[in-house]
């Protein structure tokens, strides 16, 4: 009886969880870096001047607005590594999909609120491969 409820716990475990959902969180952090220092920009309702740190959700790009409420920049999520786990349990991809856990952001955006200016890191136009 004992090994029939440790088994059934793990299976129900190993269908459930994907690799990155286990490993990281479906929030990231990320560290905002405002050029020039005294704008101001707003990132998920955060006012953000000069740097500051914002959770995000994994889920979404994150979409960076300027004091206006006009659209500056977005930043796109990229692939969590760690998703490449999920090859030794490929249900684990859709689990980690679902959840968000298989994208992941740079610590670190520089958003240059200057005219012209591009925003690293940033999906290159056009569609993706």
């Amino acid at each position: 009886m004992r090994y029939g409820t440790v088994l059934l716990l793990a299976v129900v475990l190993a269908v459930f969880c994907g690799c990155a959902t286990l490993i990281s969180s479906p929030q990231d952090y990320v560290l905002i870096k405002v050029n020039p220092p005294s704008a101001t920009v707003s990132v998920n309702g955060v006012n953000i001047t000069g740097e500051g740190r914002v959770s995000v959700s994994r889920q979404n790009d994150l979409v960076v607005y300027n004091e206006n409420g006009q659209i500056i920049k977005t930043v796109y999520r990229t692939f969590n590594v760690v998703s490449i786990l999920n090859v030794f349990f490929w249900p684990g991809f859709i689990v980690d999909f679902l959840t968000g856990a298989i994208y992941d952001f740079a610590p670190v955006v520089v958003i240059d609120t200057q005219p012209g200016s591009k925003t690293l890191p940033v999906r290159p136009e056009g569609p993706l491969p």
